[in-house]
């Protein structure tokens, strides 16, 4: 029995979550790759994940009440059900038509997630509380192997899942596995205990049990979310990063449901001691924009979010209640869950232009601390709020001072700002409450008086992401972020195009070689996926007509702005320029066929371009909008991808040939002086056209026909190498 219950559980939990980086891998490129397509779904299986324990909690009660019999067999019927409406394979993109600015984002994300896996995930999210009502004995060590469960699922799919199978193949495994677990589920119902009727009356929580229920499932579920967008956006794009801190956030929950947590339960305080440190270098790092070497910061902010789940997650263990509470105990737990998704993905975007959940969640997390220790005396003084108030009146002061004498706002300069009012509120870390109090203080101060940017003089949070418009006054210089990637710069006063699309970089070629081989610019149209600040644009002769395809809409609001950026109102085509705003790939698919004599694909997401735009399908369409003679570039810069691989074989595959141009020779001052910044650029040709190419390409070492440089081409091409059902990333870590 025990091993039957154990595997059943398992099983819902890796079905669970297996199918999340599925439905993940379908959306993320369709909107861009963005981490908030992520916390959005992750908000969406949470709301299911709520809605199956409520369901099981209302099952359970039913149960208490009334036939054995007939609730099992409810639950098998809805089962019956999921199992029916399981898609062989995900629908397409189109499923609720194009994604344009007239759509809703997350509108559309939720309706689509409803329709591909609602039914079937709702029914696995409430298996698991059922599973236990139904086991004869103390079944809280059932939670454990649930969560073990969702563990496997997760790390198997990066290094186990994708890069052997497609997506199609993986929605064929996953719902013969899901009917696996439907007989299963029938084997334990035979076995189920017959249930206790419970007076509810005298077993019903208090309301300050189910407060501590709930928030300590809200922080670290609003933590799991802020963490992934933060290290994700604004310490680096590393691929698959997302991943790591769910892996902690469910990790912890496998420790304090097992035996080990009475050993891990005695250092509750010395853990809050290393929570309370690890949190204060956390948000002063993001109050003053420190975040590299990312090495050392990834970690960090991991450390800090993974004890802060133990220390939460330990609470909630320790206060579990009778087994006759389970399913409103997990009810509970998963109402905080959803409300945390609920808050960081729907609700502080539309409130903050910037990822201020964050730190708030690290604050509360500190707070919690206060809970841990019932025999310590955590009441507060007026000495406890004075000291908060000193913190915050003196970052104000401090940042007065500075901004009187025109102090250049540095990261130096903002550690000065912040120095005494760090030092005040650390000595307060022995006393949980205070020192959250004195940590949010310092917060707010810092988030109020202090730019970790310098001196930004527009921001915006969009459901792409947070972008800030900077002004560099030391160097003179406009710049764009996206996160924390560099997404376009402009010298003030200047229209030259700078940053990875200077004259004298592999931009500047790829136009000597396209204004060359179409001479007349009556007869020219250019194609560009990307906006950023419209750098592209100076490159622009008089009469050609130009398209820009911009998935944010905040991007071509700022691109627009001549008070930020004037490479467009400023460009010899800025009263023909055509701007579309949505998806490029789907907005092309209505373009006219050889409409293009250049088409470049500069589409970022924070750092690295969205894979739906270079798979086999996507280029033949790409191919499909250029003209004869034409030309497709890519921009390929990254700084853990290296995508020259995939480019030979899709130039191959699409009987072309593919050049690679590395322009890394850029010093820092280079970069400081003239704006110049490294990239790497693939060109496209078709064979026939490659004559021609070869004759207007400036001489230069720098450009390579990627199949003739000895590291790659030895590589064997493939159709199945990168496709809409296929792709490995793994693959292409450098």
């Amino acid at each position: 029995m025990l091993v039957l219950y154990s595997l059943t559980i398992f099983l819902s939990a890796f079905l669970l979550f297996s199918i999340q980086p599925i439905i993940g891998k379908a959306l993320l490129p369709i909107l861009g790759g963005t981490p908030s397509v992520w916390n959005v779904c992750m908000t969406f299986f949470q709301i299911l994940l709520f809605m199956g324990y409520l369901y099981a909690d209302r099952l359970v009660k039913v149960r208490k009440t009334t036939s054995r019999v007939g609730t099992i067999f409810f639950h098998l019927s809805l089962l019956m059900l999921a199992a029916y409406l399981l898609p062989n394979a995900i629908p397409g993109a189109t499923a609720f038509g194009s994604i344009t600015v007239e759509n809703h984002f997350i509108l559309w994300l939720m309706l689509t997630l409803v329709t591909w896996i609602g039914v079937p995930f709702f029914s696995l999210a409430s298996t698991s509380t059922i599973i236990q009502t139904w086991y004869p004995k103390n079944p809280y060590f059932l939670y454990a192997a649930s969560n073990a469960g969702s563990l496997f699922a997760l790390i198997s799919y990066p290094f186990i899942v994708e890069p052997h199978l497609s997506v199609s193949n993986q929605v064929l495994i996953w719902k013969w596995m899901f009917w696996i677990l439907a007989v299963l589920i029938a084997a334990c119902s035979l076995l189920a205990s017959p249930g206790k009727i419970v007076d509810q009356a005298l077993k019903k929580s208090e309301w300050k049990q189910k407060g501590v229920w709930l928030l300590c499932a809200l922080i670290p579920s609003s933590l799991l979310l802020g963490v992934t967008t933060y290290i994700s956006t604004d310490i680096a794009a590393i691929p698959l990063l997302w991943m790591i801190p769910l892996v902690l956030y469910l990790l912890s929950f496998i420790l304090v449901y097992s035996k080990a947590f009475h050993a891990i339960k005695k250092y509750f305080y010395s853990l809050g001691r290393a929570l309370g440190f690890g949190a204060i270098l956390c948000v002063v790092g993001i109050c003053v924009g420190v975040n590299h070497p990312s090495m050392l910061f990834i970690p960090l902010h991991l450390i800090v979010f993974f004890l802060a789940c133990l220390l939460c997650h330990g609470k909630l263990a320790d206060a579990k209640p009778d087994v006759e509470l389970l399913s409103q105990y997990y009810l509970y737990i998963s109402l905080g869950g959803m409300l945390g998704g609920i808050s960081n993905s729907l609700l502080m975007p539309l409130v903050f232009n910037d990822v201020v959940e964050y730190p708030v969640s690290i604050v509360l997390a500190c707070w919690i601390r206060s809970w841990l220790d019932e025999d310590n005396e955590n009441a507060m003084d007026r000495k406890d709020w004075l000291n908060a108030g000193v913190v915050f009146l003196l970052v104000l002061m401090i940042s007065s001072v500075c901004n009187w004498f025109s102090i250049p706002p540095g990261r130096g300069t903002r550690l000065l700002v912040l120095g005494f009012s760090i030092i005040l509120c650390y000595r307060k870390v022995k006393f949980p409450k205070s020192y959250a109090v004195s940590l949010a203080a310092l917060y707010l101060a810092a988030h109020l008086f202090v730019s970790s940017y310098g001196h930004e003089i527009f921001k915006t949070r969009t459901f792409f992401g947070t972008t800030r418009v900077v002004n560099d006054q030391a160097h003179q210089f406009m710049v764009l972020y996206h996160g924390s990637t560099l997404h376009g710069q402009q010298k003030i006063g200047s229209t030259v195009p700078l940053t990875y699309y200077h004259p004298t970089g592999p931009v500047g070629d790829i136009f000597k070689v396209t204004q060359s081989i179409f001479s007349d610019p009556q007869k020219t149209q250019i194609g560009v996926v990307g906006m950023g600040t419209g750098s592209i644009a100076s490159y622009a002769r008089e009469s050609e007509k130009w398209t820009y395809y911009e998935l944010d809409p905040a991007i071509v609001q700022i691109a627009n702005q001549k008070e930020y950026f004037t490479f467009l109102s400023e460009s010899k085509i800025k009263n023909t320029m055509e701007t579309l705003t949505g998806d490029a790939r789907m907005m092309l698919k209505d373009t006219p066929d050889g409409q293009y004599s250049l088409l470049m694909m500069d589409a970022f997401s924070s750092d690295s371009i969205p894979t739906h735009l270079i798979t086999h399908e996507a280029v033949a369409l790409e191919w499909s909008k250029v003209s004869l003679h034409g030309i497709l570039a890519f921009h390929v810069s990254n700084r853990y991808f290296d995508l020259a691989p995939v480019m030979m074989s899709l130039a191959q595959e699409s009987s072309s040939v593919a050049f690679l141009a590395e322009d890394y020779g850029v010093t820092e001052l280079e970069t400081e002086t003239t704006g110049k910044t490294p990239s790497r650029w693939v060109v496209m040709v078709k064979s026939l056209d490659l004559e021609p190419f070869l004759a207007a390409l400036p001489k230069t070492e720098r450009w390579k026909r990627i199949d003739q440089i000895p590291m790659y081409s030895k590589l064997k091409s493939s159709k199945n190498d990168w496709n809409d059902q296929y792709f490995n990333l793994i693959s292409l870590f450098r």
